[in-house]
């Protein structure tokens, strides 16, 4: 699930209750490492929150917008 927070990373999308922002994921996906490898370094990450993720990030590609594509904070 993602969650825009204000206070976390000013309101870029995270990963749930974690304060790992949703591209950053994304681009470990995108980079080949699987869901074992991301629970190694965050066993709060699940299945469903990785899939939405991905989801997100290419919904978010589509439009080639830069501005929300990375992080700026």
């Amino acid at each position: 699930m993602l969650k825009s927070i204000p206070t976390f990373h000013r309101g870029f999308p995270v990963i749930g209750s974690t304060r790992i922002p949703y591209s950053t994921l994304s681009d470990l996906v995108t980079d080949g490492l699987d869901l074992a490898g991301i629970r190694y370094f965050d066993p709060s990450v699940h299945e469903t929150g990785v899939t939405g993720v991905v989801e997100f990030d290419r919904y978010i590609r589509a439009y080639n917008r830069p501005d929300v594509n990375k992080r700026t904070a």
